[in-house]
């Protein structure tokens, strides 16, 4: 159970890790890697090898955090720090969000419905890069584009259902400390 914080929705691969969950409580036996292929392709569709390289790339890196930068891999670390988020690496898998969204353009024209399914699934996992790059480098930005950035993040969370900032978390106060009350 992924969701158990939101109502609807979770950012940071959630659904990637319910499903690789769901098919191991059946059949422990099966092969992850395949299992996730299997994953990024269906949910993903035409951005399906996009989106599994960066998973793939973030994947890596975490481990990197949690080999090699002193994360302990609880579930309470603190992971929004500078130390282990670069600007460029955040630009770098925004690009890749990017990518996704111009692999699924096509269907824009041939398949709306399809389409839009996608780009909300898309939308969900930008969601963590976004997150990061306003709470980290905010000082990166003027004070308008800061604030349409949070107005254009906040419009995307309720639209995605996201309830919660994190487990416990009161989304309400990150809009305050944002200025979006």
């Amino acid at each position: 159970q992924t969701d158990h914080y939101q109502q609807k929705s979770s950012p940071a691969w959630g659904r990637a890790k319910g499903y690789i969950m769901a098919k191991l409580a059946w059949d422990n036996t099966l092969n992850v890697e395949e299992l996730l292929t299997d994953f990024f392709a269906n949910y993903f569709g035409e951005a399906g090898e996009t989106m599994q390289a960066l998973f793939d790339q973030q994947r890596e890196w975490m481990t990197h955090v949690y080999t090699d930068l002193g994360a302990e891999g609880y579930i309470w670390d603190a992971l929004v720090e500078t130390k282990y988020w670069s600007y460029n690496q955040l630009q770098n898998y925004l690009a890749q969000i990017d990518q996704a969204y111009a692999d699924i353009e096509p269907l824009q024209q041939s398949d709306p419905t399809r389409y839009a399914q996608l780009c909300d699934r898309i939308l969900l996992e930008s969601m963590q890069y976004r997150y990061l790059i306003l709470m980290l480098y905010s000082t990166e930005y003027s004070a308008d584009d800061l604030l349409d950035m949070r107005t254009e993040f906040r419009v995307d969370f309720e639209r995605l259902n996201l309830t919660a900032q994190s487990e416990g978390g009161d989304i309400n106060e990150l809009w305050a400390q944002w200025g979006l009350e």
